[in-house]
């Protein structure tokens, strides 16, 4: 059990911040990743506080692996299983086997096998329950090869950094499905390939909200926006995806509050 009351450290590595004359790229990690869906198992508990980025460097350490996938995703254990996270082609989802949760409305604890619920991209069962607060979850990581796992860990980090602006609430859309893109372009493409490629909105601002012109699916803050700045480019970018593709560009950013109408 890994219990995060000790004492809390981000063990991820620093790297040196892209360069102007550095080409933008969108991340591809398709050379990196392989299967190791043969090594032993070993079933491990964690507590839902517990950093993300602890627990990857924390279980490479102790010889699992798994988690290298999740690199540079920011919060807790708990929040990823909320969200379902992603990394590539892998989601936290795989690696689950349970889930102990505390019921606001029955006041019990309950705990759910992953096989009892829904899991999709990027959603899950919690998002539609927050009543459900998440204790603790069971994963089933392998003792598979740490070095190679390592070396992910390490690529991930240094792309990301290259290429995703800090500035920002982190993506602004879902990638669509495969399905929407094959129809579209024949292959899957992300949401920040089809802003910038199919859009030419990159660099594109309302109010001090703007398109990154580091990474298109990264909406920044240039001093002074507002939820309503961010809220506009936002529906801007949606309106013209679903008028010349036919889809609905889904957000992956969460608004709190009414934004039913938003400030002029």
């Amino acid at each position: 059990i890994v219990n995060c009351k000790l004492k809390i450290e981000n063990f991820s590595p620093t790297y040196t911040q892209r360069q102007e004359n550095e080409p933008n790229k969108y991340l591809n990690f398709s050379k990196l990743d392989y299967d190791e869906s043969t090594p032993p198992i070993s079933e491990i508990e964690i507590s839902s506080g517990c950093l993300l980025s602890y627990i990857i460097n924390w279980t490479l350490d102790h010889g699992l692996t798994g988690l290298q996938w999740f690199a540079y995703i920011p919060g807790t254990i708990g929040g990823a299983i909320v969200h379902n996270i992603h990394g590539g082609t892998y989601h936290i989802a795989d690696y689950l086997k349970s889930i102990t949760c505390f019921d606001q409305n029955s006041q019990k604890t309950v705990t759910y096998q992953k096989s009892d619920l829904n899991w999709q991209y990027e959603q899950s069962f919690f998002l539609q329950n927050p009543n459900l607060v998440i204790l603790s979850v069971v994963l089933n990581l392998f003792h598979g090869d740490t070095i190679k796992a390592k070396s992910v860990r390490d690529a991930w980090i240094a792309q990301k950094i290259k290429v995703q602006p800090m500035n920002s609430p982190g993506s602004a859309f879902q990638n669509p499905s495969l399905e929407i893109c094959q129809k579209n372009w024949g292959e899957q493409k992300s949401a920040g390939w089809i802003i910038d490629h199919e859009l030419n909105l990159k660099g594109y601002s309302i109010g001090d909200a703007q398109i990154s012109n580091q990474h298109s699916n990264f909406f920044v803050n240039n001093g002074h926006a507002t939820a309503s700045d961010y809220y506009k480019l936002i529906k801007h970018v949606q309106n013209l995806v679903k008028t010349k593709f036919g889809f609905d560009l889904l957000p992956e950013i969460k608004f709190l509050g009414d934004f039913s109408t938003p400030s002029k």
